[in-house]
């Protein structure tokens, strides 16, 4: 019969497969019936009887039902099973198996000939069958990650009672720091993921037992914040920063390398007499001092050997990464003034150098930047954030460090003052604008936030944390200039402005250090013993 309607003729329609477990072999696979097609071949050939092997009423051959003989195959492996495999599998139990692969899997087997595998192979194989652990059931396939803490809570009143304790804990958190719904929620997840990997009221947890359970939904950082608040957390990570040091000054011979990690420890960490210095700035500090260092490995073993001549023909060599040297003789009087301090050498090479050991050409001389270059920067207005950046930096000549130590306590904007530092500056109508601007984006963006900094980001919107400086001299990509030069202009049009050699104003205004404002002075209206002044911009 062919082209029958399933609607009216229900009892010709062909059964539909389903994904269960066969009741006779336990087989799992997609069935059409409640035993798989073999078990119904079997079931046609041998009849029903009691099992000596799984003590159960089957269809059986010899006192032995499918399953038990599909056991018995594979523990003989390869060879033909007997009466010994068959008398074992009643103290070895079941291996489970998928349904309707057996026939297929037994004729792939049986075309390859056993001469053709290599003799290392025929050799090894009984060893491994011997180690098996066929009394223990292994994984057929790993859960989903997401599926994972559902499983093991599932039943568990006192990891779900710890976990009651963890969310509450949680909850009070987020509400401090202003923590969306989003991240709420991510907390959560993440919290189930550990308490259900580790043991109820476990006191402390250690950070690296957590790390690996990020995924989608899940917020690692946040719930590390949440135990870290709750004192349980045992912060045991791999400190990237530490290594990276070391990875920087594993060429250097033993006596140098001890003492730039000394020294680098203590402009990371600080000590009793010094404050730690930002990331940025200590490597930034070895990315200029290390090319020095390597140089003179190669004739020296320690830097007590080095001399004042040493430090000079080092500044006055090219250097591609250091554009003008300045950063480099800070971090050079930095290494060998704590060296000399902790007693490590007997003379600072570095200090009382002379004017004249940085070339003239070296030196850093600002320079002022280009009118297409500025008006490149109003494209940027559309951005609240880019665009208070390029204000702070062009018109208050602030640098990167200031613009991240802004708070919202510092900005007020009814007085018209904003306070930078230790100094307090009117507030013109651009930077009112610009401030206003960004306070409304911030206000609709984050409104829960409690962070306390001026600028915020998604990631510290819901930390205390400022922003990093590679955000804010993100303001300025794809531009022509960066927020160095942008601010160098400010200062010196203000050195323009004045019309006269005042050094002093410089440094009050903009809180620079004398002998820096004196560089833009010189920027300006040239040296005293120049032969002719600098040109200036119209």
């Amino acid at each position: 019969m062919s082209g029958w309607c399933r609607r009216c003729h229900p009892a010709l329609t062909p059964p539909r497969s389903q994904a269960r477990s066969c009741r006779v072999c336990l087989a799992w696979g997609a069935l059409d019936a409640p035993t798989c097609k073999a078990c119904r071949t079997f079931a046609r050939t041998y009849p029903v009887g009691h099992c000596q092997g799984c003590d159960r009423d089957v269809p059986v051959a010899e006192g032995y039902c499918r399953l038990c003989r599909h056991q018995a195959r594979i523990l003989a492996g390869p060879n033909r099973y007997g009466p010994s495999q068959l008398k074992g599998v009643r103290c070895a139990g079941q291996q489970l198996f998928f349904a309707e692969t057996q026939r297929k899997l037994w004729l792939r087997a049986a075309t390859t000939r056993r001469s053709d595998r290599p003799a290392v192979e025929r050799a090894r194989r009984p060893a491994e069958r011997n180690l098996r652990a066929w009394s223990v059931q292994q994984e057929l396939f790993a859960l989903p990650p997401d599926t994972i803490p559902l499983t093991i809570l599932e039943g568990d009143e006192s990891r779900a009672a710890w976990l009651s304790a963890l969310t509450v804990a949680a909850d009070r958190l987020a509400e401090v720091k202003g923590w969306t719904h989003h991240v709420r929620d991510s907390v959560a997840n993440t919290l189930e993921a550990v308490v259900a990997t580790h043991e109820a009221g476990t006191p402390a947890y250690q950070a690296s037992s957590i790390t690996w359970l990020s995924g989608n939904h899940r917020n690692v950082a946040r719930t590390l914040e949440v135990l870290g608040e709750l004192g349980m957390l045992v912060d045991d990570r791999q400190d990237r920063s530490q290594e990276w040091l070391r990875r920087r000054v594993a060429d250097l011979p033993d006596s140098i390398r001890s003492d730039v990690l000394a020294w680098a420890g203590v402009l990371r960490d600080g000590d009793s007499r010094n404050h730690p210095k930002t990331e940025y700035t200590w490597k930034n500090y070895l990315q200029h001092t290390l090319p020095v260092l390597r140089e003179w490995s190669s004739q020296h073993t320690s830097l007590r050997e080095i001399t004042r001549d040493h430090v000079i023909t080092a500044l006055q060599a090219p250097a591609p990464s250091d554009g003008d040297g300045h950063s480099r003789v800070t971090a050079l009087r930095s290494l060998f003034k704590y060296l000399k301090a902790n007693k490590r050498i007997f003379n600072n090479p570095a200090s009382r150098l002379p004017r004249t050991a940085i070339s003239r050409s070296r030196l850093a001389i600002p320079t002022r930047l280009p009118d297409t270059a500025l008006a490149r920067l109003a494209a940027t207005e559309h951005n609240p954030a880019a665009w208070l950046i390029i204000v702070l930096a062009g018109h208050h000549a602030l640098g990167a460090v200031d613009i991240q130590a802004l708070t919202l306590d510092d900005v007020d904007v009814a007085d018209g003052r904003l306070r930078v530092g230790s100094h307090t500056r009117p507030l013109d109508k651009l930077t009112a604008q610009a401030i206003q601007r960004y306070l409304a984006y911030r206000n609709q963006r984050w409104p829960y936030t409690s962070n306390p900094h001026l600028l915020i980001t998604q990631q510290s919107a819901h930390t205390d944390r400022p922003v990093s400086r590679a955000w804010i001299g993100n303001a300025v990509r794809g531009q022509a200039t960066n927020l160095d030069a942008l601010r160098q202009d400010r200062i010196l049009d203000e050195a323009t402005a004045i019309g006269v050699r005042d050094p002093l104003h410089l440094a009050a205004m903009f809180a620079l250090h004398p002998d820096t404002a004196q560089r833009y002075v010189e920027a300006i209206h040239g040296r005293r013993d120049d032969p002719q002044p600098p040109q200036r911009r119209t």
